[in-house]
């Protein structure tokens, strides 16, 4: 008898960690999903951009994030002029930008592209990590911005990875 109590106690308490480990998943009228990150804050702004955010705790003063802005995108846009859009504006729009990779990726698989970089922001400046992945779906851009510190990154890549891989697209 001691057993079967003990037993069902270890099955609660995993049912119960699963439970709390579940990510919510935040729907947009502008047609997609996407499982938030466990535990962090959801706000949006169905009106502006970002249309979403999602904010973790601070890790060593900054506050990991993911953003979804939705722009309508020029009429016959490709991926591969938007690729050429970004490297000509980055460098120009952030400060002491570095591209640190740039490639072909999928998004809930829509064909999309992605880049990684480095640049510095706010006061005193911070060294901060972003990897994007971009999307053209009908007449819009999705842009899905993850953003940490550069030193501190690592800690929040998991928690990235599994809410970009959460992404799908919903009809319009």
């Amino acid at each position: 008898m001691k057993h079967q109590l003990k037993f069902g106690a270890v099955l609660l308490t995993i049912a119960l960690l699963m439970t709390a480990a579940v990510a919510k998943t935040y729907t947009s009228k502008k047609g997609y999903s996407i499982a938030a990150p466990s535990g962090w804050t959801i706000q949006s702004n169905d009106s502006g951009n970002p249309e979403a955010i999602f904010i973790d705790k601070p890790i060593n003063g900054i506050r990991p994030n993911i953003n979804v802005v939705v722009t309508p995108s020029a009429k016959g846009q490709t991926l591969a002029q938007l690729k050429t859009q970004i490297n000509s504006l980055y460098p120009r729009v952030f400060n002491s930008y570095k591209k640190l990779a740039q490639g072909n990726t999928k998004l809930g698989g829509v064909a999309g592209i992605y880049i990684t970089a480095i640049h510095k922001m706010g006061s005193p400046k911070a060294l901060l990590r972003m990897h994007q992945v971009f999307v053209l779906r009908k007449d819009s851009a999705y842009i899905f911005t993850c953003t940490s510190s550069d030193a501190d990154y690592s800690k929040s890549d998991a928690a990235f990875k599994n809410a970009l891989a959460s992404v799908k697209w919903i009809k319009l």
